[in-house]
């Protein structure tokens, strides 16, 4: 949950939003001002409601032309559909041009065309002109830009120009988000912990905290910490979900399956359910129950979800591999690459494939293509040492781990004493290192 999300929670805006829809309801133009109205339509974007987002803000510009808040709202809009002199369009429009937030959104402008040093120069430039008293604000602000867009590295540049002696609890969830965005868990859960000390009954804090241990294989503190969260607000959807995460990487796949359960019942457009109910029940052994998740989720091509249908081929691929019916898991590739936009998903699955036929040269010519095709080779080769082990080419799959990862860790006594899953973990962290 976002800053402004927190604010959607308040009863100062709730009063204002009743307002509002009493007004449109009965027929008349709400008397607010601009940034109500822009909070109104944020609101309404926040709930999958575009279209009373689209009737609030145009209403705002209607009784407000030339008002900041509505046309920065648009800007971003334009933005988001990749209509960037609509979005310049809407940026002359603005009438105090001195307006910090015109500063702010012509410098996320720059980033989402990919000028990111004319953007952080355009910054500086601004922070330059900044007095004291409003430097530490504009270097929050900035450094919120950089991690909206995942810059990470840019936005803890701008953090570290803070005054550390004035640091309050915004500024510091800020730092633990880029720490967690930049893969430091260790230093993200340590600040995150330091808010909790200030406000222990914050659900976003636990959560966020949960977020981090579980990055961090700290599995028992995340544990706790989401059933924290969940213990302030029980019905939070983000919360539930995280936790039934959790429960899954600790291999609590009963109750994992009994979270993921409950959360459905609240958030049943969530295909990717499906899939995690899919993984928990076949960890279970109970085929028939994981098959018929997998095959949900393949609805989710009707949500337009590539990425959902695209894991429930490779579900029903293993589950059918399970069976030994080759011939059904081929149909499910043959699906993946009518749906898949890149061509290296089905060739990993075929790749698998060939792996249980014992086609081990065919298998590993398709994977190297794979490898060739993907922009992300660190996921295709984790997953080709995966199959490799899958299949019980343990030999072959050491050898591969010994080539592809950083080896400055481990001696090969150690690797070659590693259960299969230790081995996974071991080459999921040093695959990060080397690729």
């Amino acid at each position: 949950m976002t800053p402004d999300d927190k604010y959607f929670e308040s009863s100062e805006f709730k009063s204002k939003l009743e307002y509002y829809e009493q007004c449109i309801e009965a027929g008349h133009s709400p008397f607010m001002d601009p940034d109500d109205l822009t909070d109104i339509a944020d609101y309404y974007n926040y709930t999958w409601e575009p279209e009373k987002a689209e009737e609030a803000i145009e209403l705002a510009m209607e009784l407000h032309p030339g008002a900041t808040m509505p046309l920065v709202f648009k800007v971003r809009e334009s933005m988001m559909f990749g209509q960037y002199k609509e979005a310049e369009e809407y940026i002359s429009q603005i009438e105090n041009k001195d307006d910090p937030e015109v500063c702010y959104v012509k410098a996320e402008l720059l980033i989402a065309q990919g000028k990111l040093d004319e953007a952080d120069i355009f910054l500086e430039q601004n922070y330059q002109r900044q007095d004291i008293d409003s430097q530490q604000d504009f270097i929050i602000d900035a450094a919120m830009i950089w991690d909206d867009f995942q810059h990470y590295d840019r936005a803890i540049s701008w953090t570290m120009r803070l005054d550390p002696r004035h640091l309050d609890v915004e500024a510091l969830e800020l730092i633990a988000r880029i720490h967690f965005g930049l893969k430091h868990y260790d230093e993200s859960i340590k600040i995150y912990e330091s808010i909790i000390d200030k406000k222990p009954f914050s659900m976003q804090t636990w959560y966020a905290l949960a977020s981090a241990q579980l990055m961090n294989d700290n599995l028992e503190d995340a544990e706790k910490s989401i059933d924290f969260a969940l213990a302030i607000k029980p019905d939070n959807q983000e919360s539930m979900l995280l936790k039934g995460n959790i429960l899954s990487r600790m291999e609590k796949f009963d109750k994992a399956i009994d979270t993921y359960e409950r959360y459905q019942k609240i958030a049943p457009n969530d295909m990717m359910t499906y899939i995690n109910l899919a993984t928990c029940y076949y960890a279970t052994d109970n085929i028939n129950k994981a098959r018929e998740m997998a095959l949900k989720a393949l609805k989710a091509i009707d949500y337009h979800d590539k990425d959902v249908a695209l894991q429930a081929c490779e579900q029903l691929v293993l589950l059918d591999l399970e069976q030994n019916n080759v011939e059904e898991a081929n149909k499910w590739v043959e699906m993946a690459e009518q749906i898949s936009e890149y061509a290296e998903e089905p060739l990993m699955l075929k790749a698998h494939i060939l792996l249980y036929q014992r086609r081990l040269q065919e298998a590993l010519n398709m994977f190297q293509d794979a490898i060739e095709l993907s922009p992300n080779k660190r996921d295709v080769i984790m997953r080709m040492l995966a199959s490799l082990f899958d299949n019980g080419y343990r030999k072959l799959g050491i050898i591969a781990t010994r080539y592809y990862c950083n080896m400055d860790n481990v001696t090969e006594e150690d690797l070659e004493n590693m259960t299969p899953e230790e081995l996974i973990a071991y080459i999921k962290q040093n695959l990060e290192t080397k690729w």
